[in-house]
């Protein structure tokens, strides 16, 4: 509760990092086609975020990688097929909760770790050497 006793509004986790481009699309909230207030970007870069990090949690991808991706992120390849294709055949808001929906269906242990390994499989960057 708030001094003035009112609730006090959780915040996802991952609101505030790179993954807001999806948050705000889930609440239908795009971003500005040009001249983005300091914290956001233009909407050609939140639907390309949106599509990247699709891809690192398994939407979008060949059935193989959805396969491994769904295995490390400990949810149903299932699950994961359906959000693809919410993904794929349905408006700008049906991304973002797609990619909302999945991060909240996946278990709350080394996330970070996951998703560099879902990355790596996709190809987004390398694979990182640990010391």
């Amino acid at each position: 509760m708030t001094e003035s006793g009112n609730p006090i509004k959780s915040e996802h986790p991952f609101s505030n990092t790179y993954w807001s481009a999806a948050l705000d699309a889930a609440d239908d909230i795009r971003w500005p086609e040009t001249n983005p207030p300091s914290d956001k970007g233009v909407l050609r870069s939140q639907k390309r975020i949106i599509e990247r990090f699709g891809r690192v949690i398994g939407i979008g991808v060949s059935d193989q990688n959805r396969e491994r991706i769904a295995s490390i992120l400990q949810v149903p390849n299932l699950y994961l097929a359906g959000q693809s294709q919410k993904s794929r055949d349905g408006p700008f808001v049906s991304k973002g909760e797609a990619i909302v929906e999945t991060l909240n269906k996946m278990p709350n242990i080394c996330i970070v770790d996951r998703l560099i390994q879902c990355g790596t499989i996709e190809g987004l960057w390398g694979n990182l050497l640990r010391g």
